[in-house]
């Protein structure tokens, strides 16, 4: 039986992750070096080969503004982490995450 965050650890994070570069690297115009990260980073991410399950993520509804927030945040230089746990937090208590984590668990 794997907990809550073992799921979001391995299936969501990723997602978020990738959804955030995305965003600071299309709409803000932000390059590898910017984003701290290394360019194959984020081609995976660009070309969805690294955090592919962005369809858990646009099931979620408050989801695209929260990583808008996110990506906000890393922009600004605060540290994003205590973001980053408020948002996996607020995923927990989704009813949909709940739904997903009984499919990929069978619990």
């Amino acid at each position: 039986m794997k907990l809550p965050c073992e799921v979001i650890a391995k299936e969501i994070l990723p997602s978020i992750r990738s959804a955030v570069v995305f965003i600071l690297y299309s709409e803000y115009g932000l390059t590898q070096t910017e984003m701290g990260i290394t360019q194959a980073s984020v081609n995976q991410y660009i070309q969805e080969t690294r955090g592919k399950n962005k369809i858990i993520l646009e099931q979620i509804p408050e989801i695209r503004e929260k990583l808008r927030e996110m990506a906000e945040i890393v922009l600004s230089d605060e540290k994003y982490s205590d973001s980053l746990c408020n948002l996996c937090k607020d995923i927990r208590k989704d009813k949909v995450f709940c739904k997903i984590y009984k499919n990929l668990c069978g619990d």
